[in-house]
Protein backbone atom coordinates (compact mmCIF):
# COMPACT_ATOMS: atom_id res chain seq x y z
CA UNK A 1 0.00 0.00 0.00
CA UNK A 2 1.08 3.30 -0.63
CA UNK A 3 0.89 4.16 2.95
CA UNK A 4 3.94 2.18 3.82
CA UNK A 5 6.29 2.92 1.08
CA UNK A 6 9.96 3.19 2.30
CA UNK A 7 8.80 0.85 5.83
CA UNK A 8 9.00 -2.40 6.81
CA UNK A 9 7.21 -3.71 9.95
CA UNK A 10 9.24 -6.59 11.55
CA UNK A 11 6.47 -8.19 14.17
CA UNK A 12 9.25 -10.02 16.23
CA UNK A 13 11.34 -6.76 16.93
CA UNK A 14 8.13 -5.04 17.43
CA UNK A 15 9.27 -2.03 15.17
CA UNK A 16 8.76 -0.66 11.84
CA UNK A 17 12.42 -0.16 9.59
CA UNK A 18 12.35 3.04 7.10
CA UNK A 19 14.61 2.65 4.63
CA UNK A 20 15.49 5.16 1.71
CA UNK A 21 17.99 4.75 -1.05
CA UNK A 22 18.79 7.84 -2.89
CA UNK A 23 22.63 7.75 -4.13
CA UNK A 24 24.90 7.91 -2.63
CA UNK A 25 23.35 7.73 0.35
CA UNK A 26 20.86 4.88 2.48
CA UNK A 27 18.69 6.34 4.96
CA UNK A 28 17.73 3.48 7.92
CA UNK A 29 15.72 4.41 11.19
CA UNK A 30 13.67 2.18 13.42
CA UNK A 31 10.55 3.18 15.35
CA UNK A 32 10.42 0.69 17.96
CA UNK A 33 6.67 0.47 19.76
CA UNK A 34 7.99 0.69 23.16
CA UNK A 35 9.13 3.88 22.60
CA UNK A 36 5.86 5.44 20.83
CA UNK A 37 3.26 3.75 22.76
CA UNK A 38 2.28 1.14 20.55
CA UNK A 39 2.17 -0.07 17.31
CA UNK A 40 0.19 2.16 15.38
CA UNK A 41 2.07 5.30 17.21
CA UNK A 42 5.34 4.14 16.11
CA UNK A 43 3.98 4.01 12.26
CA UNK A 44 2.40 7.62 12.80
CA UNK A 45 5.98 9.12 13.94
CA UNK A 46 7.73 6.91 11.29
CA UNK A 47 5.26 8.40 8.37
CA UNK A 48 5.70 11.68 9.29
CA UNK A 49 9.44 11.49 9.57
CA UNK A 50 9.54 9.71 6.26
CA UNK A 51 7.64 12.33 4.43
CA UNK A 52 9.49 15.33 5.60
CA UNK A 53 12.63 13.51 4.41
CA UNK A 54 11.21 12.76 0.78
CA UNK A 55 10.41 16.68 0.95
CA UNK A 56 14.29 16.98 0.84
CA UNK A 57 15.32 14.38 -2.19
CA UNK A 58 14.70 17.27 -4.76
CA UNK A 59 17.96 18.81 -3.21
CA UNK A 60 19.79 15.31 -2.94
CA UNK A 61 19.25 15.04 -7.27
CA UNK A 62 22.10 17.64 -8.13
CA UNK A 63 23.43 17.30 -11.75
CA UNK A 64 23.61 13.09 -10.92
CA UNK A 65 24.65 12.58 -14.77
CA UNK A 66 27.67 15.32 -16.58
CA UNK A 67 26.07 17.23 -18.87
CA UNK A 68 27.85 18.12 -22.23
CA UNK A 69 28.44 22.24 -20.90
CA UNK A 70 30.95 20.52 -18.18
CA UNK A 71 34.20 20.89 -19.15
CA UNK A 72 35.86 20.77 -15.60
CA UNK A 73 35.25 16.87 -15.42
CA UNK A 74 33.84 17.61 -11.57
CA UNK A 75 29.40 17.45 -11.96
CA UNK A 76 28.12 21.56 -11.58
CA UNK A 77 31.05 22.91 -12.41
CA UNK A 78 31.67 24.62 -16.43
CA UNK A 79 33.72 27.23 -18.17
CA UNK A 80 31.45 29.75 -19.48
CA UNK A 81 32.82 33.17 -21.43
CA UNK A 82 31.33 36.22 -22.52
CA UNK A 83 32.07 38.40 -25.17
CA UNK A 84 32.31 41.98 -25.14
CA UNK A 85 32.84 42.74 -29.08
CA UNK A 86 36.10 41.24 -29.81
CA UNK A 87 37.10 40.71 -26.12
CA UNK A 88 36.19 37.52 -24.54
CA UNK A 89 35.64 37.13 -20.63
CA UNK A 90 36.00 33.41 -19.06
CA UNK A 91 34.70 32.32 -15.56
CA UNK A 92 34.36 29.33 -13.81
CA UNK A 93 30.95 29.00 -13.03
CA UNK A 94 29.62 26.79 -10.04
CA UNK A 95 26.04 25.35 -10.10
CA UNK A 96 23.94 23.95 -7.54
CA UNK A 97 19.80 23.67 -6.55
CA UNK A 98 18.86 25.29 -3.34
CA UNK A 99 15.69 26.34 -1.87
CA UNK A 100 13.91 24.67 -5.22
CA UNK A 101 15.85 26.98 -7.18
CA UNK A 102 18.94 26.57 -9.40
CA UNK A 103 22.16 28.80 -8.28
CA UNK A 104 25.36 29.69 -9.71
CA UNK A 105 28.25 31.82 -8.68
CA UNK A 106 30.93 32.47 -11.32
CA UNK A 107 34.57 33.14 -10.59
CA UNK A 108 36.79 35.34 -13.40
CA UNK A 109 40.04 33.42 -14.64
CA UNK A 110 41.30 37.62 -15.41
CA UNK A 111 41.01 37.97 -12.12
CA UNK A 112 41.65 35.32 -10.19
CA UNK A 113 43.65 33.03 -12.95
CA UNK A 114 43.97 29.62 -12.28
CA UNK A 115 42.28 29.66 -9.06
CA UNK A 116 39.22 30.50 -10.30
CA UNK A 117 38.18 26.56 -11.10
CA UNK A 118 39.73 25.01 -7.77
CA UNK A 119 37.42 27.81 -6.44
CA UNK A 120 34.24 26.75 -8.44
CA UNK A 121 34.40 23.46 -7.69
CA UNK A 122 35.50 23.83 -4.13
CA UNK A 123 32.13 25.83 -3.84
CA UNK A 124 30.07 23.20 -5.91
CA UNK A 125 31.09 20.38 -3.35
CA UNK A 126 30.80 22.74 -0.49
CA UNK A 127 26.91 23.44 -1.68
CA UNK A 128 26.33 19.67 -2.71
CA UNK A 129 28.03 18.63 0.74
CA UNK A 130 24.99 21.01 2.66
CA UNK A 131 22.10 19.51 0.45
CA UNK A 132 23.29 15.94 1.76
CA UNK A 133 23.32 17.45 5.25
CA UNK A 134 21.25 14.14 7.25
CA UNK A 135 17.66 15.64 8.69
CA UNK A 136 17.76 16.35 13.07
CA UNK A 137 16.49 13.59 14.83
CA UNK A 138 12.83 13.49 16.11
CA UNK A 139 13.18 14.80 19.40
CA UNK A 140 13.45 12.02 22.58
CA UNK A 141 9.88 11.34 23.66
CA UNK A 142 8.54 11.01 27.55
CA UNK A 143 8.55 7.28 28.09
CA UNK A 144 4.92 6.27 27.56
CA UNK A 145 5.77 3.80 30.74
CA UNK A 146 7.86 3.47 33.80
CA UNK A 147 5.44 1.26 35.64
CA UNK A 148 6.05 -1.47 33.56
CA UNK A 149 3.06 -1.61 31.72
CA UNK A 150 2.94 -0.32 28.18
CA UNK A 151 0.95 2.67 27.93
CA UNK A 152 0.70 3.29 31.88
CA UNK A 153 2.90 5.79 33.71
CA UNK A 154 3.26 7.57 36.93
CA UNK A 155 3.88 11.11 36.90
CA UNK A 156 3.75 14.14 40.02
CA UNK A 157 1.08 16.64 39.51
CA UNK A 158 0.87 19.67 41.78
CA UNK A 159 3.06 17.21 43.93
CA UNK A 160 0.38 14.35 44.26
CA UNK A 161 1.55 10.67 42.12
CA UNK A 162 -1.01 10.14 39.31
CA UNK A 163 -0.97 7.22 37.25
CA UNK A 164 -2.05 7.96 33.80
CA UNK A 165 -3.62 5.72 31.29
CA UNK A 166 -2.52 6.93 27.47
CA UNK A 167 -3.90 5.64 24.23
CA UNK A 168 -4.33 6.53 20.64
CA UNK A 169 -7.85 6.91 19.58
CA UNK A 170 -9.03 8.32 15.99
CA UNK A 171 -5.00 9.65 15.67
CA UNK A 172 -5.09 11.23 18.53
CA UNK A 173 -3.30 10.69 22.09
CA UNK A 174 -5.89 10.26 25.11
CA UNK A 175 -5.19 9.53 28.68
CA UNK A 176 -6.84 9.32 31.96
CA UNK A 177 -5.34 10.25 35.67
CA UNK A 178 -5.61 8.20 38.50
CA UNK A 179 -4.63 10.22 42.08
CA UNK A 180 -3.18 8.61 44.92
CA UNK A 181 -4.75 11.04 46.88
CA UNK A 182 -8.07 9.53 46.01
CA UNK A 183 -6.85 6.39 45.52
CA UNK A 184 -4.03 4.44 47.33
CA UNK A 185 -0.88 3.62 44.91
CA UNK A 186 -1.99 -0.03 44.28
CA UNK A 187 -5.87 1.18 43.61
CA UNK A 188 -4.68 4.04 41.33
CA UNK A 189 -2.01 1.62 39.39
CA UNK A 190 -4.71 -0.86 39.07
CA UNK A 191 -7.27 1.64 37.19
CA UNK A 192 -4.87 2.95 35.07
CA UNK A 193 -3.59 -0.51 33.44
CA UNK A 194 -7.93 -1.24 33.91
CA UNK A 195 -8.51 1.72 31.74
CA UNK A 196 -5.59 1.57 29.40
CA UNK A 197 -6.75 -1.97 28.18
CA UNK A 198 -9.76 -1.16 28.08
CA UNK A 199 -9.28 1.62 25.30
CA UNK A 200 -6.77 0.47 23.74
CA UNK A 201 -8.51 -2.59 22.69
CA UNK A 202 -11.72 -0.77 21.48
Amino acid sequence: MARYHHLRRFDDERHWLLTIKRSPDLVRRSFHDARYGGKAAALAVAIAYRDRLLATIPRWRIHHQRSARNTSGHIGAFLAEQRHGRRVDQFWTATWKEGGRYRRRAFSVKLHGRRAKAMAIALRREKAAAAYAPLPAPPPREPLSNTGVLGVCRRIMRGVPVYVAVWREKGKQRMRGFSTRRYDEAKALALAVKTRRAMHKG
